[in-house]
């Protein structure tokens, strides 16, 4: 059975992507733990000392705090959007519909005109994705996109940019003068 946040505000995530849409920071997906996700403090991510093993000082195990090693959190990876009214600093959960992506972290996004891209990231079992969705924010419907000729290669904690926006076709470009 999926668990859900507290409704009113998102769920604490870590490798989700955010924009800003006009006067709204619209964030998707990331990551959580399922006890973040059951609102119990405190955070299993963060909110522990950790033992370093003498094998190796990048091996890390959460101690207790009697002293004895805890389980790890059981991850759960997130596809969800919720939207935050800069204005009014009030939360909202956004119904999407259409082809919605696999929940996901690290992945990237931009804002193109009134359309979220959403690129790449990692899912469950650390499977990396090359796909790419668009959200239509006029109406809150996903769509994958198919990128031909080629696919990008599978990926995920990177970044995507829009550096300039280009006519559909060439016929509708401004003529460009080299001075």
């Amino acid at each position: 059975p999926e668990i859900r946040a507290p409704t009113g505000v998102p769920c604490p995530r870590a490798g989700h992507s955010a924009v800003l849409y006009s006067k709204t920071m619209l964030v998707f997906g990331g990551i959580t733990t399922n006890e973040a996700l059951r609102a119990q403090p405190p955070d299993p991510l963060t909110d522990f000392p950790t033992f370093r093993s003498s094998a190796s000082t990048e091996d890390t195990v959460p101690i207790s705090p009697a002293g004895t090693p805890k389980a790890l959190p059981e991850l759960q990876y997130l596809n969800d959007l919720w939207a935050l009214d800069t204005a009014q600093l009030c939360w909202r959960g956004v119904e999407t519909y259409g082809d919605k992506p696999k929940p996901r972290a690290d992945h990237s996004a931009a804002l193109f005109d009134d359309v979220l891209l959403i690129f790449g990231g990692q899912g469950a079992n650390h499977k990396l994705y090359s796909s790419t969705y668009q959200l239509f924010l006029a109406t809150n419907t996903w769509r994958k996109v198919l990128c031909t000729p080629s696919i990008p290669r599978p990926r995920c904690r990177h970044t995507t940019s829009i550096v300039a926006k280009r006519p559909a076709h060439p016929k509708d470009a401004e003529p460009h003068m080299d001075g």
